[in-house]
């Protein structure tokens, strides 16, 4: 049998319509090239059921010619669209929700960049696994106060630490770490020139008093203008006013002299009683009983 083929002259508007075509019936065969058109289809009339698998080709159809009110609801499947034919520009604003995208199918390749923004994220969707090692850098934080620091806390969440008070230094505990003042250090003063004092600050009324040098607990308690001293240990020279040129060490040595000079003593309560000058005593006690006496050594 002939194939007829229909021209669209020959077809009034509106005169097809699905009640008067057999499923399956319309093959391309019988529809020359650009004969069907909108003009020739009522809205809503052609169904699926209507078209036989791979029967219409862009040959039949016009220009611009399928629009939506034309494509019956569900009409259109899958198996009607070539692979990779719908792009971006055939799909309308908000036509593509969750619901028409398979899980896993939105790669990196997908996004454009900087295209995922805070409020396309909802709260609480990104958790550790999809963040990449080392991907948060201190650009991707959130501000922080100046001299604060992170710590981590007592439920093993991160939290900041608050700038400490001046000169307060950072402590722990072995369990926590705190800001905390600096305990005291050790007492020392300095006088005259070149003069320092540690362990104790309380001297005299000091005039000058240059190049002295103490350590201990009451050293130097009465110096005022006396110049190169030493003393060193509990009370040494805490009794020397005016003297000079004298060495002490060892708990009391030299403790009575008040203006002596040149004296030297180490040991415990060496030379303790001496108010003279000149004298030299190495050992504990050595010359401890000596007062006025002048120019004396004792070793022992």
């Amino acid at each position: 049998m002939a194939t007829t083929k229909i021209q669209a002259e020959f077809i009034a508007t509106n005169a097809i319509s699905g009640t008067i075509i057999a499923d399956n019936a319309i093959t391309t065969v019988h529809i020359a090239q650009n004969a069907i058109t909108d003009v020739q289809i009522p809205n809503n009339s052609i169904g699926a059921v209507q078209i036989a698998l791979n029967t219409i080709s862009g040959t039949q159809i016009a220009q611009n010619s399928v629009t939506t009110v034309q494509l019956a609801n569900n009409s259109v499947n899958t198996l009607n669209i070539a692979d990779d034919q719908v792009t971006a520009a055939k799909l309308a604003s908000d036509a593509v929700v969750t619901a028409s995208i398979v899980d896993l199918n939105v790669t990196t390749g997908k996004i454009a960049n900087n295209a995922v923004t805070a409020a396309k994220i909802p709260d609480g969707s990104i958790t550790a696994t999809q963040i990449g090692a080392n991907a948060v850098t201190l650009a991707k934080m959130a501000s922080l106060a100046r001299g604060s620091i992170l710590i981590g806390n007592s439920a093993a969440d991160v939290t900041a630490l608050a700038i400490g008070s001046n000169d307060y230094v950072l402590t722990s505990d072995g369990t926590d770490i705190a800001w905390e003042a600096v305990a005291s250090g050790i007492t020392n003063k300095t006088f005259g020139t070149s003069s320092i004092m540690i362990g104790d600050s309380t001297t005299g009324t000091i005039n000058a008093a240059n190049y002295n040098t103490g350590v201990g607990i009451d050293v130097f308690a009465a110096l005022t203008s006396g110049d190169n001293n030493v003393a060193i240990g509990f009370a040494v020279l805490d009794a020397c006013s005016v003297g000079t040129y004298n060495t002490g060490v060892g708990t009391s040595a030299l403790s009575a002299l008040v203006h002596g000079d040149s004296n030297t003593a180490v040991g415990d309560s060496a030379l303790a009683v001496n108010t003279a000058s000149y004298n030299t005593a190495v050992g504990k006690d050595a010359l401890a009983a000596n007062t006025s006496g002048a120019s004396n050594v004792a070793i022992g």
